[in-house]
């Protein structure tokens, strides 16, 4: 099951739709499978330069600036890094 949410959250990733995109990004981000982990961070971190707000994803916290994108991109990239490169199971 791993794989298939893996395989659909990477289709994801060149969707037309910012939103699919974004979704995509923070399901990888989030399924922790070390053994894609570096290959996953580098069709993330593809997304680094995606211009789209994120609007909304403080919630009602008006107070810090909405990230675009990429911004989300960047941070998933680093995080699937780290998962790659750290011991473990």
């Amino acid at each position: 099951p791993l794989e298939a949410v893996g395989t659909a959250a990477r289709t994801l990733l060149a969707s037309k739709n910012p939103i699919a995109r974004w979704v995509g990004v923070e399901v990888l981000a989030n399924l922790g499978d070390r053994s894609v982990a570096a290959a996953d961070a580098a069709r993330v971190r593809a997304l680094a330069g995606d211009t789209t707000r994120l609007t909304g994803y403080w919630g009602k916290d008006k107070d810090k600036p909405e990230p675009t994108l990429g911004d989300r991109a960047q941070e998933a990239a680093k995080s699937l890094e780290a998962l790659a490169t750290s011991s473990g199971k």
